[in-house]
């Protein structure tokens, strides 16, 4: 079982490399490099994940983005305005439940609003990333839901 897990790990990891490679190659030698739709989907559907695609590379993806158009770039910002949101919610739901326990400490113990989502580690790299996202694309939903450049 170990050893089935440990080959699992080599594959990814070897097919991770070549999926970086594939970007690098964009990034430097776009004279020999060749679009592959399985290659970018991939890059697009780790990008927030910062132990699939490390800072540097994740430079690089935000260039290889920019060149984006059409549909997938629309798919892309809704994606990233829609985390920021659900983020902003999230935290926007800490601060009541903290203003509403420093309300509460009267010596009763009970809250109003049990334990609140947290935001991970993970979140917050995926969040950072998303507004790089918004960023780049130069449009961010408005609390009514319009947008702005």
């Amino acid at each position: 079982m170990a050893a089935e897990a440990a080959r699992a790990k080599e594959f990814e990891d070897k097919r991770k490399d070549e999926f970086l490679g594939y970007l690098d190659a964009w990034n430097s030698d776009r004279g020999n490099w060749r679009f592959s739709k399985v290659k970018q989907k991939w890059l697009l559907a780790n990008m927030y994940d910062r132990k699939k695609i490390n800072k540097e590379h994740f430079k690089v993806l935000l260039k290889y983005l920019g060149g984006m158009t059409g549909q997938r770039r629309e798919i892309l910002l809704g994606e990233a305005n829609k985390f920021i949101s659900e983020c902003e919610a999230i935290q926007a739901q800490k601060d009541s439940n903290d203003t509403q326990t420093e309300i509460n400490n009267t010596g009763d113990t009970t809250d109003i609003n049990p334990q609140p989502k947290k935001i991970t580690k993970e979140m917050k790299v995926k969040l950072k990333r998303c507004r790089f996202i918004v960023q780049l694309f130069g449009q961010e939903k408005t609390e009514e839901g319009k947008t702005e450049q």
